[in-house]
């Protein structure tokens, strides 16, 4: 004999006494059971456009399945990143706790994965494209994650070189969601992503950026934060090769313990970061301080600059060449003879002197017009160079190839 409760949600008397405390009807599924009753609504969107999870309703199993409020669900990330236009590279969506899974929550970016049931591997992402720095929602089918088949063992996929590519490729092509939630539906829970559906940041740069950059590199002294390098770019023209890395991947949280102060060689290294590699700022920065250039390069880092030794690998032939060079006269209008060099320092002008295989560059901007001038009535010709060159660090300046 079976006796049917009654819908206590649809009783007069209840629901009367329920409107007077002020309290909420609350909807849940009577078919779902679970640590937590999860309502028909969040049911509905996890068939559909999937969940930002609460940090206290999604667990991993044992068996590394990841559950929300009792139901099995798979997770993928949310924000994905294309370099550019023509990037159509997709993320995979997981299953379990597998190794490429375990890899990003090592490098602190598990946050941007969202809770799915969906059974037709469309998935609704914010694609960030950096080309653009704009973002947009849209639907795209995912492939689901090898190595999450590996620890499942699902119908007897591995990833271990016992299959061939092909046939590896073929269980993702027939892999079906639906089988794959019917076998684990009644699955219980475990571990946890961060964000709420209210605290999700986005994925692009927030408005504030700049100035959160300046703040964090500030903070660090414009030092480098990799343990390999440590390197000081503090000069207003070296600022621009220091970055400020979000180690969670999510650029819009700039929560200072997810922020890492990177010279641009060493962000470059960073999982997703290769694309600078090809940008003008970082082969200008390989060059300036890890190419031949930077060995040939003089620092001068006062206004009583001194010029430097050849840098190794001259010929004696080639010092003694210079050496006779710079010892060379020139005589100024005012009849006072002297060096090049020696009229430079005299003038309190810092340079570089790159001779006698370039140029000899003079730091400072067109208002030294008028000084040059003198120079010019002995003979001595220097060019103006709004953007310099590699020996100025790209700063303005003024070059001569002068032997004087």
């Amino acid at each position: 004999m079976s006796i049917k409760l009654p819908d206590f949600r649809e009783h007069a008397a209840l629901n009367d006494v329920r409107r007077k405390m002020g309290a909420l009807l609350v909807e849940y599924d009577a078919e779902q059971s679970g640590p937590q009753r999860i309502t028909r609504k969040d049911l509905e969107r996890l068939r559909t456009t999937g969940i930002i999870v609460d940090p206290d309703d999604i667990e991993t199993l044992v068996n590394g399945i990841f559950t929300y409020q009792g139901v099995p669900v798979l997770l993928y990330i949310y924000q994905p990143m294309h370099w550019t236009e023509q990037d159509d590279r997709l993320p995979r969506f997981h299953l379990c706790n597998c190794r490429t899974w375990s890899d990003m929550k090592a490098r602190g970016r598990q946050d941007r994965y969202v809770a799915s049931t969906r059974v037709d591997g469309y998935f609704e992402l914010e694609v960030y494209t950096a080309s653009l720095g704009t973002s947009q929602k849209r639907m795209e089918r995912l492939p689901v994650c090898q190595n999450c088949l590996d620890k499942l063992h699902w119908k007897g996929f591995r990833n271990d070189g016992t299959l061939t590519r092909p046939e590896r490729l073929m269980h993702v092509e027939t892999f079906a969601l639906d089988q794959f939630f019917e076998q684990y539906r009644r699955s219980l829970v475990r571990e946890k992503p961060r964000w709420t559906p209210n605290t999700m940041p986005t994925a692009s740069y927030t408005d504030d950026f700049d100035e959160v950059s300046s703040q964090a590199r500030a903070a660090a002294r414009w030092r480098c934060q990799h343990p390999e390098c440590a390197r000081v770019l503090a000069a207003s023209w070296q600022r621009r090769y220091l970055h400020v890395h979000h180690r969670n991947g999510v650029k819009g949280d700039n929560a200072p313990e997810n922020l890492l102060v990177l010279c641009i060689e060493h962000h470059a290294k960073e999982p997703s970061h290769e694309h600078l590699r090809k940008s003008r700022d970082y082969l200008e920065f390989m060059e300036l301080f890890n190419g031949q250039g930077a060995v040939q390069r003089e620092r001068v880092l006062s206004r009583s600059a001194q010029v430097q030794p050849l840098p190794n690998g001259k010929t004696d032939a080639l010092r003694q060449s210079y050496s006779r060079q710079n010892e060379r006269t020139n005589v100024g209008a005012d009849g006072r003879p002297g060096r090049l060099v020696d009229r430079l320092r005299a003038a309190n002008l810092t340079f570089m002197d790159k001779r006698p295989k370039g140029c000899l560059w003079v730091l400072g901007d067109a208002t030294l017009k008028p000084v040059f001038d003198s120079f010019h009535k002995d003979g001595i010709a220097f060019t103006f160079a709004p953007r310099g060159g590699h020996t100025t660090g790209f700063r303005p300046g003024w070059f001569t190839t002068s032997r004087g």
